[in-house]
This record gives structure tokens, C-alpha cells and sequence, in this order.
């Protein structure tokens, strides 16, 4: 999604999402291993980690601050369990296709 993150603690950003701009700022940044964020108005911490394995780099990514299954969360106007479940299925898509491919190129 189009946005202006900078990887500075504090630098506040919008990631211009299906349902609209969402402010985010910066949390963390432990170069070259993580960087955190605060995405959006109802909780959510993203975070990408990279730990050095030698011969490869493990990835994490943990998407947090999920409310309860019932939570209507503010923008989609919808369940929280219904929106982590769109969630989870874009950020397969970018991480097991997407980065996948730049990275293997």
C-alpha cells in the first residue's frame, strides 16, 4: 500500500489502505534487525524482524493489538475476527508471494 514511512522513532506516516489514509507511527527501529509501528486508530502494532541465520535470514512478521472476535473495528465497520481473517489473507499474499519473488530474484 502506497505510503511515506521513514524508519525514524516517532516519524508519523499514513499508509493509504482499501478503507481510506491510516496514520501510523513509528515505535521501534533496531536496524537491521526490526522495525515496529502503530497502524491505524484501533490498536494494531505491526512488526518485521529479521534474525540472521548464517546462509539465510529468518522473517517474522506479528501483526498485534487485535480486539475481541466481536470487536466492530472502526473503519470496514466490521468484526474484528472478520477483518484479521482479510488481514491474514494479504499479508500471505505479500509475504509467501510477494516478498518471496524480489527476494529469490
Amino acid at each position: 500500500m502506497p505510503n511515506d514511512f521513514e524508519a525514524i522513532v516517532g516519524h508519523e506516516f499514513t499508509i493509504q489502505s482499501p478503507f481510506g489514509p491510516s496514520p501510523c507511527k513509528v515505535l521501534e527501529v533496531d536496524m537491521p534487525n526490526k522495525i515496529s509501528f502503530a497502524w491505524d486508530i484501533d490498536g494494531w502494532v505491526v512488526s518485521f524482524i529479521l534474525k540472521d541465520l548464517g546462509d539465510r535470514t529468518e522473517f517474522t512478521l506479528i501483526h498485534g493489538g487485535w480486539k475481541e472476535a466481536e470487536a466492530i473495528i472502526t473503519k470496514p465497520n466490521e468484526k474484528s475476527d472478520v477483518i484479521r481473517e482479510r488481514m491474514n489473507e494479504g499479508w500471505k499474499n505479500i509475504v509467501a508471494e510477494r516478498l518471496r519473488k524480489v527476494v529469490e530474484e
